[in-house]
């Protein structure tokens, strides 16, 4: 559990939301090699998609169970609006319990939350400001 934890929050705070290529009509290459070259290589971010597909393929390479999910974004409305944003659910091998990954939210998740009844999770688990929290 400890690498999920320690993977999400690095990942968090080192790669940013970005949405530049659909803003500007440009296509988005979503192949693991393309993801690379453009979040790890040259420094950019990337929307929800691409951030799941990214840390997907770590987790997996890494022995994690993944599953890719979709959810509705409610903030701002009570409305039930698609479901157009990508997150993950990550089994650790050391660690019967399911985790809600989601690495791809503006601001985004720096912990995993457990998906359980019940389970909440508080403001200290998302980045804040990435300006100060990067260095």
């Amino acid at each position: 559990m400890g690498t999920l934890r320690t993977l999400m929050r690095a990942h968090a705070l080192a790669i940013p939301f970005e949405n530049l290529e659909i803003v500007l009509g440009r296509p988005v290459l979503l192949g693991v090699a393309d993801l690379e070259a453009k979040m790890v290589r040259a420094r950019r971010g990337g929307y929800c998609y691409e951030h799941v597909l990214l840390f997907g393929a770590v987790l997996e390479r890494l022995g994690f169970g993944v599953t890719g999910l979709s959810a509705r974004v409610r903030m701002g409305t009570g409305a039930v609006r698609s479901a157009t944003h990508a997150l993950l659910l990550a089994e650790p091998a050391d660690d019967e319990r399911p985790w809600l990954c989601d690495v791809g939210f503006g601001r985004g998740q720096l912990a995993p939350v457990p998906l359980a009844d019940g389970a909440e999770t508080t403001g200290e688990r998302w980045v804040r400001d990435r300006r100060s929290s990067v260095g």
